[in-house]
Order: structure tokens, then C-alpha cells, then sequence
């Protein structure tokens, strides 16, 4: 059974709302890809030579339901090691920048909330090699 929203009698994802937020995140979305495809040919331009091409750019645009009313655009630059999350409020009708961060120093981590620990993980590795190597053979 589906949840009815109280005011519209429409579900939860239903509605004008809805509409503006795909269509303003659609905006940002191609904004970013024609920004994408326009880049590698104006540095090909410049220096002369192929460029690479837009999907080796480094930056994802990936669009996401964040709550009930809030649809959000996560963008990652994979070159600079960063996230940041837009979200759009589509009541107010309104673009904000949510979270930015770096994620470089996340990934030299070993562990962050995980078990077992790599430590513990690479021990019964070498176990099992030591166990396996220990069989007698047929």
C-alpha cells in the first residue's frame, strides 16, 4: 500500500515538487556534462593535441533522493579527491550546498569502523596458507 501525501492525496514522490526538483537537478546535470564535453576541446585547441575525453575528466555527477521532500546531486572529482552533496528543498525551491570534504586521507586508512580488522583478516590468511600448505597431498 502506498503512503499518501496529507495535502495532495498523491504519494510521497508524486507532484509539482517533484518535477522541479528532476528538472533542477537535470539542469545542474547537463550544465556539468556540457561543461565536460566542452573542456578536453578547448584544451585540445590550446595545446594542439587529443585531449582526453569527458568521462576520464574525473568528476561524477550522481543525482539522489535524500528524504521525503529533498532530492540532492553528489558530485566526486576523483582527480582532486573530493564530495560535496547539493541538496534541492523542493517546498522552497531551493539549491544549497550540504556537505564538502576531502575523502584523500579517508582512503589511508586501514580500518574506520569495520571488523573484523585488516590485521585480524591478513592473520587468518596466513593461516589458511599455513593450513593448506600443511595438508598432505593425495
Amino acid at each position: 500500500m502506498a503512503m499518501l501525501d496529507n495535502h495532495s492525496g498523491r504519494g510521497p514522490l508524486g507532484g509539482p515538487g517533484r518535477c522541479l526538483a528532476v528538472l533542477a537537478l537535470t539542469l545542474v546535470a547537463g550544465a556539468l556534462a556540457g561543461q565536460l564535453l566542452l573542456a578536453p576541446r578547448a584544451a585540445e585547441a590550446q595545446s594542439g593535441s587529443a585531449a582526453a575525453p569527458a568521462s576520464a575528466s574525473g568528476i561524477l555527477a550522481v543525482p539522489a533522493q535524500i528524504s521525503r521532500d529533498q532530492f540532492g546531486l553528489f558530485l566526486v572529482d576523483a582527480r582532486e579527491g573530493t564530495m560535496s552533496l547539493y541538496g534541492y528543498e523542493s517546498r522552497d525551491r531551493v539549491l544549497q550546498l550540504l556537505a564538502s570534504r576531502t575523502f584523500i586521507y579517508d582512503l589511508q586508512l586501514d580500518s574506520y569502523n569495520t571488523k573484523p580488522l585488516p590485521k585480524d583478516v591478513q592473520k587468518m590468511a596466513a593461516d589458511a596458507r599455513r593450513l593448506k600448505s600443511a595438508e598432505p597431498k593425495p
